[in-house]
């Protein structure tokens, strides 16, 4: 069926296209018998030779109809595509260009989506198709969520993996199947970097279960003992002479006033 669809779109737009050639065509002669009539009314009151004749040019208003034209063709063929592919559904979760949110409504010209902050966005159904389009629940609801974690160096590696192992599966909104696991990713400056990858049932959920895991994330870690990295430097000061530092504490919680003295 949708063989014998496509076929009779691509045999309507081959038409269309080749009816716009030939009413380009047409115009373009009706434009240059209009120049030729008057140059030769202008040659005749002149007496120049009538027989050069300058290439009509394209008026604004017709490109203007071509492009209207081409716009009307593009809509309908996207909405062709949208009711007989069904890349989205109502109540799908997409991402389209900058806009996320849930599909409420679809019609011939234009697709309502509601958006994180329950806006209703109508959306061209021709952005669907020549944009980038990206649905998180075309054939399930499943979506990963990953978690990168920090941690700093000479922390216990095994001890921080179990504890996040064990946050994912005391989360009730984890799945169970796909299983999470906990990664260590590698060493970096400041860090060794751990990933904590789980699984969910609903891609609306994502930010509040990224919060609850972060949160009981930071909980196992601060009872253990793990310290969550954070960026650090060593500066060393390079000084011909001695470089003295006096420390001078304040009682009223006001920042300490440095003094430094070098010879």
């Amino acid at each position: 069926m949708l063989i014998i669809i496509n076929s009779l779109i691509l045999r309507w737009l081959y038409v269309t296209r080749r009816r716009l050639a030939l009413e380009k065509a047409r115009r373009r002669r009706q434009a240059e018998v209009a120049r030729i009539e008057c140059r030769q009314v202008e040659d005749a009151g002149t007496g120049e030779d009538p027989g050069v004749v300058e290439e009509p040019e394209i008026g604004i208003a017709q490109i203007n109809e071509q492009t209207r034209a081409r716009l009307r063709t593009l809509i309908l063929f996207a909405a062709l595509i949208v009711l007989f592919e069904r890349p989205y559904r109502v109540g799908d979760f997409v991402t389209v260009g900058q806009i996320n949110g849930t599909v409420t409504r679809i019609r011939i010209r234009a697709t309502t989506v509601r958006d994180l902050d329950r806006r209703e966005l109508i959306v061209p159904n021709k952005n669907f198709i020549t944009g980038e389009l990206i649905n998180w629940s075309l054939s399930d609801n499943v979506l990963r969520i990953i978690v990168p974690v920090g941690i700093a160096y000479g922390s216990n590696i095994a001890l921080a993996g179990e504890l996040l192992l064990k946050v994912a599966r005391q989360n009730p909104e984890v799945l169970s199947e796909p299983e999470p696991s906990a990664l260590f990713l590698g060493f970096r400056d400041n860090s060794l970097n751990f990933e904590l990858r789980i699984f969910i049932d609903d891609p609306m959920k994502r930010f509040r279960i990224s919060h609850q895991l972060h949160t009981a994330i930071d909980e196992e870690f601060r009872r253990a003992g793990i310290v969550i990295a954070f960026p650090q430097r060593d500066v060393h000061l390079d000084q011909i002479g001695r470089l003295e530092v006096n420390v001078v504490s304040n009682p009223a919680n006001q920042p300490a006033e440095i003094k430094d003295t070098s010879t």
